[in-house]
């Protein structure tokens, strides 16, 4: 499985039900696989085409088309990419933990957050998870 992979989302896609994919993949405590590295899941064997039609990549629609071949704009990022670059703390969560999870550096991490002892985050900070310069 590709990084990051929704469970919930890989259901959908194949009518595996969500339930199953968790029983068969229970070290994936928050069905998603990691991010970072490919995964090997564990799926029901009947249903292996739909699994790997669902991964396979699609041709791009014309409305990505036409966004690949839009200038670039540049200025200020855009709310989902603001939203999709925060992660709020969950109990247990460790600094080492988040960087690893979004594949980013724990120096950059403390640093883009301000942190001043690493390991003081508590469960409901928001912390910063990528440069949006």
């Amino acid at each position: 499985m590709p990084p990051a992979t929704s469970l919930r989302q890989l259901a959908r896609a194949t009518g595996i039900p969500s339930d199953t994919l968790q029983a068969l993949n229970p070290v994936l405590v928050r069905g998603v696989t990691p991010p970072g590295a490919s995964w090997q899941l564990s799926i029901p064997r009947d249903r292996r085409d739909r699994v790997l039609a669902a991964l396979a990549p699609r041709p791009p629609t014309r409305l990505a088309q036409r966004r690949a071949s839009a200038p670039e704009r540049v200025g200020a990022p855009s709310r989902a990419s603001i939203a999709a670059a925060v992660h709020v703390v969950r109990s247990n969560d460790t600094v080492t933990a988040i960087a690893r999870r979004y594949g980013v550096s724990i120096t950059d991490l403390v640093r883009w957050n301000g942190l001043d002892v690493p390991d003081r985050i508590h469960p409901g900070d928001r912390l910063r998870v990528a440069d949006l310069r």
